[in-house]
């Protein structure tokens, strides 16, 4: 079974496509897949990267929890995520 790194790297097109688009080198792409999870602070870039189809929480569980919103999982939890944020500043 594919870790969550791994299958962000098939969908961004392979590890050195994902490291290229997150400006890093392939050796440290390719250290995240060996390692089975990137280091926390890349989650969101990655998440970016792959327009969301793999989430931080995906990413990362053991930091971020399974997901926001408690049953909302993947873009729809991000979307949640953004529209709360947007309409504290709004009250």
């Amino acid at each position: 079974m594919k870790t969550s790194i791994e299958k962000a790297c098939h969908i961004a097109g392979g590890q050195t496509s994902l490291a290229r688009m997150l400006g890093v080198s392939p050796q440290a792409v390719q250290q995240w897949v060996a390692r089975g999870k990137p280091p926390s602070g890349r989650c969101i870039p990655i998440e970016n990267a792959v327009e969301m189809e793999i989430t931080r929480f995906d990413l990362r569980p053991d930091i971020f929890g399974n997901s926001f919103q408690g049953s909302a999982t993947g873009r729809h939890a991000i979307k949640l995520r953004k529209f709360s944020a947007f309409s504290e500043f709004c009250d």
